[in-house]
């Protein structure tokens, strides 16, 4: 007897199912022990199992941030008076040496505007060095006192800026002489005051004043003339 096996895809025997076949054949063949045909029996599928879904994943909690911590401004301990110190000497001398050389200053600014040549350009490195020298002593005195002092005209200031007559040598000579006068009065000041600071300040213009005055006779010797 040919036997039939039950055929894979889709449980069908040549495109045709199974039990409509069976059906078919039992009218056909109703003694199936005399069919040449045996037929499997088709053993049922079991149902597969339902795939359980993948629960999804949490994502990780997002880590916030640990803000910084503000250190604790120091603690400023409460600071003592300070003691009151005596008034130093150069408190009484810096302001006279302010008033020379404030007029001197002023007669450099006149001569500058009424010489020309090398005699002007003299004139003109006096006036510039002395301002400087004003603006260096006043803060000298506002340190050691406190205040501000300005510089005016005294008597002895008046006469050094009225016009001098006898020329231009007269007029160098007279410049010469007060240079070297400054560098004297400065180096005295210097030695009379206790402020390192001052000293030095002093010292300094006391060698400005010394570079004047030979830039002053070295001009002087260029204007005598010989006669043979």
């Amino acid at each position: 007897m040919e036997q039939i096996p039950a055929q894979l895809p889709g449980n069908t025997i040549n495109g045709v199912d199974p039990a409509t076949f069976q059906r078919v054949w039992n009218r056909v063949m109703p003694d199936q022990s005399l069919s040449p045909i045996e037929m499997d029996t088709i053993e049922p599928v079991p149902p597969e199992q339902p795939i359980q879904p993948i629960q999804p994943i949490q994502p990780p909690e997002t880590i916030q941030p640990i803000e910084p911590v503000e250190p604790a401004p120091p603690e400023v301990p409460d600071l003592p008076d300070l003691p009151d110190l005596p008034e130093p000497p150069s408190v009484q001398l810096l302001p006279a040496l302010m008033d020379q050389l404030y007029a001197a200053w002023q007669r450099s600014q006149c001569l500058t505007r009424q010489t020309s040549g090398s005699v002007n350009r003299v004139f003109a490195n006096s006036a510039e060095e002395q301002r400087r020298g004003l603006k260096r002593l006043s803060a000298a005195y506002f340190l050691q006192s406190g205040q501000w002092y300005t510089p005016g005209r005294t008597q002895n200031n008046a006469r050094m800026g009225q016009s001098r007559t006898g020329g231009l040598p007269n007029l160098l000579r007279e410049r010469y002489q007060w240079e070297r006068q400054w560098e004297q009065t400065c180096r005295q000041a210097a030695q009379a005051v206790q402020d390192e600071a001052v000293r030095s300040l002093l010292n300094c213009l006391a060698q400005e004043a010394a570079g004047r005055a030979g830039q002053i006779r070295t001009l002087l010797e260029q204007t005598v003339r010989i006669s043979c």
